[in-house]
């Protein structure tokens, strides 16, 4: 598990979870897109997690594109 820092709305998140690369695929298997599994996300150490609900696919994007990007 990892902690990630990111900005949302002008808001710096720190949001714990798991990252899970993708695979490639190959002939006969479909290509397995990567993914990070949300655990944890606090401002200044208070849970949020019921504030963000629905916008948790939008943060775990953002979590693959900045994992990507390193």
């Amino acid at each position: 598990m990892e902690t990630l820092q990111i900005t949302l709305d002008n808001v710096t998140l720190d949001v714990t979870g798991t990252y899970y690369r993708g695979g490639w695929g190959s002939y006969e298997e479909m290509p397995v897109a990567n993914t990070f599994e949300i655990e944890n996300v606090e401002i200044n150490g208070v849970n949020v997690n019921d504030l963000l609900e629905d916008r948790m696919n939008e943060i775990e994007n953002i979590i693959i594109d900045t994992i990507c990007a390193i």
